[in-house]
């Protein structure tokens, strides 16, 4: 999936993102702990730029709603086992 393999590239080439001043690194290692409000904050970092891609590339609001929806469950799986 295209933004499975975006998110391992946004991550394996250590792009920092800051959200009230966490690094994206930070947040993936708090959420791996258990931490789910750092889950949640990695999630709304990442949602709008992902959103963004997902429409300019599928052009139809239901899909890209799917398409999140997967995206987000394969991030949280990835991150919690």
């Amino acid at each position: 999936n295209f933004f499975s393999f975006f998110m391992q590239l946004f991550y394996f080439h250590n792009r920092l993102i800051h959200w009230g001043g966490y690094k994206m690194e930070s947040l993936v290692e708090k959420a791996k702990n258990g931490d789910k409000q750092s889950f949640s904050r990695l999630i709304n970092t990442i949602q709008i730029e992902l959103y963004n891609i997902a429409k300019v590339k599928l052009n139809n609001e239901d899909d890209v709603k799917d398409v999140l929806q997967d995206t987000i469950l394969d991030i949280y799986k990835d991150i919690i086992y």
